[in-house]
């Protein structure tokens, strides 16, 4: 089973699972239908959990776009080499300064960065 919906009536949330040990359950989805806004904008944040949607591969595209902007996933772009060398380089040209690759990852983590974002 990779999709789960929860539901009390009022609150709908949908939750993605990945095997493997431990299994990794991850909350994509999250709708209140009491909560503030209009009622067409609370339909449409339940579209993707409708069967329809599900056959058109609606899910796995959220799933896709979650995963590729999460915390983690923009923290590792942000720490690959090439990133952190245009920093550098960067750096070096506004400030006259030389930083080393590691210094600038090390500020980059303790500084910029959230902490779930450097997991």
């Amino acid at each position: 089973m990779e999709w789960i919906i929860l539901t009390n009536a009022v609150t709908w949330q949908l939750y993605h699972l990945e095997g493997g040990l431990p299994v990794a359950v991850d909350l994509v989805l999250e709708v209140d239908l009491m909560g503030d806004g209009p009622p067409a904008k609370l339909v449409g944040d339940l579209l993707p959990m409708t069967r329809e949607a599900t056959k058109r591969g609606a899910l796995d595209a959220l799933w896709r776009q979650m995963r590729a902007t999460s915390p983690q996933s923009i923290g590792r772009a942000v720490l690959a080499p090439s990133v952190l060398k245009a920093l550098r380089s960067e750096m070096h040209r506004q400030t006259g300064h030389l930083s080393s690759m590691d210094e600038i990852a090390r500020l980059v983590k303790e500084t910029v960065l959230r902490p779930d974002a450097c997991g």
